[in-house]
């Protein structure tokens, strides 16, 4: 398959996993670290931010984001623990 056919497979794909109520990436980088920390108290942020987990289904960029502040912050919580 080439490069146009394969790009406009994704095009389809991500507008077939679209929902009614998105937000963006400036939403989402505005979430993220309470999305993260409701994650590592043991709550599931995708009852509270469904939005958000949708988001970072689909942008890649964002995902990227909240891998590497998961990353962070649980290095950060190791670093405190006694």
């Amino acid at each position: 398959m080439d490069n146009s056919n394969e790009f406009i497979r994704n095009l389809i794909q991500l507008s077939l996993r679209s929902k009614e109520v998105e937000i963006g990436c400036e939403e989402c980088d505005e979430a993220l670290d309470q999305y993260v920390d409701l994650l590592l108290a043991g709550e599931d942020p995708v009852q509270v931010m469904p939005a958000l987990k949708q988001h970072l289904a689909v942008c890649s960029c964002c995902h990227s984001e909240y891998e590497a502040l998961l990353v962070a912050v649980r290095s950060a919580m190791a670093d405190d623990a006694p």
